[in-house]
């Protein structure tokens, strides 16, 4: 993952839970979920049942 990616999904997830929000449902591609789970260690990444998109990215329901 670049510098540019890791910069972007680190904004992502800042705006993703804002003000103390817990989770939240986010479609994230592998590199961005292992990118999660690695900036996180914390966060509980769970695939949602039929999460599959056809570009490759999968919903996750996400804890931090």
């Amino acid at each position: 993952m670049t510098a540019a990616e890791k910069e972007r999904i680190e904004l992502f997830v800042a705006e993703s839970f804002p003000d103390g929000t817990a989770a939240r449902e986010l479609r994230l591609s592998s590199a961005e979920a292992d990118y999660v789970r690695a900036r996180f260690p914390e966060a509980v990444l769970e695939e949602m049942s039929g999460g599959r998109c056809p570009d490759g990215k999968v919903w996750y329901d996400v804890k931090l």
